[in-house]
């Protein structure tokens, strides 16, 4: 059953999972600051305003679409703990304080 796994076996996989979210929380916001800065530019210098509000509404999606994806971990690590927390299921604890213990 998937839920007698050890901590152990799973600890190498949650520790590059855990090391990828934390990447992907510092990646995402640098990568947004440079893709706004280069379309807002580019509207800027070519003078068109209908190209300064396809640049905005660009700005405004990305935003919206990195905040998604920054907050997946945090909705993620919520869960868990409100799951570890308000169980009286035999056996998720385990899983879920090793998933804690790595994520923490």
């Amino acid at each position: 059953m998937i839920l007698d796994i050890s901590c152990d076996d799973l600890g190498f996989i949650l520790r590059i999972v855990s090391y990828l979210f934390s990447l992907l929380q510092w990646i995402i916001p640098i990568i947004l600051i440079i893709l706004i800065t280069v379309d807002v530019a580019g509207a800027m210098v070519s003078g068109d305003e209908k190209k300064t509000k396809e640049a905005t509404g660009k700005a405004g999606k990305r935003l919206i679409y990195a905040l998604i994806l920054f907050l997946i971990p945090l909705l993620v690590k919520f869960v868990f703990r409100a799951i570890e927390n308000n169980t009286n299921i035999s056996g998720t604890t385990n899983w879920i304080s090793c998933f804690n213990k790595y994520f923490g």
